[in-house]
């Protein structure tokens, strides 16, 4: 018997109607009525599931836009067809690809198996479940269970397939299928949802708002940039001939792009008097920063600085190098570098310079300032120093 798709008479109908052939609409029942029978609810015990709002749907498979499928025909003798008849796989294929459409990315389809009026030969059947309605609703919610094994063969996943229990009171045989809009969650969204807390003990004072499904908030430390200012002092030790010693203190600028930090820093210096009595220096660092929770720094250093009896003054002395750098760096609340409430840090720096060189052309001697024939030496550096960080 071929299944129908059409909705259930009303339930003013004549029992006899409910127990005949539901493949068959009588005659006498217009066209207008049978068709706005699908927008209303059906009757108690006869269909259980709901009728849903029309969905509409340009160009949607047979059945979509009222939201129902009827399948019909199940044999009443033992078999194959009793749980599943084959011409309902077309039927199954029209609510996959209704599902598949964009506006039904949430909706999910509700299985309700049916069964009708049949009296059982044995009454063995009915001892065994306590009565023919108990052994006739097993037999509808076996037909519900089939359906559902079908639609998830044909690909729909199994957070859409709901089974709703058969009704109470007997109808035809076969099974409704019913979509169900705004089934699954909506995507997780990044933007926290507000909800107001309307519980009795919170209603007294007009409520309260609580923030759910909020965003984790990122540390510092994961950041993709952030900049801290620092201030510091070094003593520089520097060999080429002889070795020299300057007092150097500097402002500058940290760049922190994720793992990776970039100080730029600009100083003022002394040196000895026998050269050059004030220097300035340009200093650029970078490396990887997240070793212990930020605390420890590990990269690669380069420098360029010239000094002169004045700092406007042209230069007697004239050095650049590149080297390896290394910080130890501590928070003052003592937590750890990334979290959020920490903005200090105090850091201890040290570089090796291992390759450079130095200008000399002047020297100042007694307070006397004489020119020298420019000369260029091998220089080989280090340097230790302290320095205060602030985070922007």
């Amino acid at each position: 018997m071929s299944p129908v798709c059409h909705a259930q008479a009303s339930t003013a109908e004549p029992a006899a109607a409910a127990n005949s052939d539901p493949a068959r609409v009588p005659a006498d029942v217009p066209a207008a009525r049978a068709t706005s029978a699908t927008a209303t609810a059906p009757a108690v015990g006869s269909e259980a599931v709901p009728a849903p709002a029309p969905v509409a749907v340009a160009d949607a498979p047979d059945g979509c836009s009222a939201g129902r499928w009827k399948l019909t025909g199940a044999s009443a003798e033992p078999g194959a067809s009793t749980a599943f008849v084959a011409a309902w796989d077309e039927q199954l294929k029209d609510v996959v690809r209704c599902l598949e459409l964009p506006e039904q990315v949430r909706t999910c389809v509700a299985v309700q198996g049916h069964f009708d009026g049949k009296k059982f030969e044995s009454r063995a059947v009915a001892r065994a479940f306590g009565s023919d309605e108990a052994a006739q609703m097993v037999r509808a919610h076996g037909r519900a269970g089939v359906v559902t094994s079908h639609l998830y063969e044909l690909g729909v996943g199994p957070e859409r397939l709901k089974v709703v229990p058969p009704g109470t009171h007997r109808s035809w045989r076969g099974a409704l299928l019913t979509l169900q809009a705004d089934c699954l969650p909506p995507p997780v969204s990044d933007k926290p949802v507000v909800a107001v807390d309307d519980s009795s003990s919170n209603n007294r004072n007009g409520g309260s708002v609580v923030v759910i499904n909020a965003a984790p908030t990122k540390e510092e430390g994961d950041s993709l940039l952030s900049l801290s200012l620092y201030f510091g002092h070094s003593a520089d030790f520097a060999h080429s001939t002889d070795w020299d010693y300057s007092a150097i203190t500097k402002l500058g600028a940290s760049f922190q792009p994720g793992p990776i930090y970039v100080d730029i820093g600009i100083g003022m210096g002394l040196s000895p008097e026998d050269l050059a009595r004030v220097s300035s220096d340009i200093r650029i660092n970078a490396g990887y920063r997240q070793f212990l929770d930020d605390r420890v720094r590990v990269g690669v250093a380069g420098g360029y600085r010239r000094s002169g009896r004045g700092v406007l003054d042209a230069w007697m002395v004239r050095e650049w190098w590149v080297g390896v750098h290394s910080a130890q760096c501590h928070s003052l609340d003592g937590k750890a570098l990334t979290g959020e409430e920490n903005i200090w840090a105090v850091c201890a720096q040290e570089t090796i310079a291992p390759y450079g060189d130095r200008a000399v052309r002047g020297a100042i001697v007694s307070d006397e300032l004489f020119i020298l024939p420019q000369e260029t030496e091998y220089r080989f550096g280090f340097e230790l120093g302290l320095r205060l960080e602030v985070k922007l």
